[in-house]
């Protein structure tokens, strides 16, 4: 699967996220909430409890390694908190709306939120 991903785009950035999706199912399914649902953004701890049903502790490692790749944006607020949200990067949304499509999904993204039922399989190209 990883020279699948990594063929699908010759952007260097969208080589280092299908790196980082290869090698960590966490950072796999956060940018698969965030390819359908493109204009979430959420603090560490609200991703790990309501995107991810996990532990911010195991979930930082994986958002930090999304931020260094620039699959997401770390906004800081005036507050302190930051919160996360996808790159605004047209080449690398493109590429996450194709990696990430359900199978059968004719659509440019994938709809609704990330469920149990919901199967994410990478689309290769013809």
């Amino acid at each position: 699967m990883a020279n699948t991903l990594k063929s699908m785009s010759n952007s260097p950035t969208c080589s280092a996220i299908a790196a980082a999706i290869e090698s960590d199912p966490l950072a796999r399914d956060i940018l698969c909430f965030l390819s359908a649902n493109e204009n979430a953004m959420d603090t560490a701890s609200g991703i790990a409890a309501w995107w991810l049903h996990n532990d911010e502790v195991a979930v930082q490692p994986s958002l930090h390694s999304l931020v260094l790749c620039g699959a997401i944006i770390a906004h800081t607020l005036r507050s302190g908190t930051t919160l996360y949200g996808l790159t605004q990067d047209f080449e690398v949304r493109a590429w996450l709306r194709s990696t990430f499509r359900a199978p059968g999904d004719r659509s440019s993204s994938a709809k609704g939120p990330m469920s149990p039922t919901h199967s994410v399989t990478p689309v290769s190209k013809p």
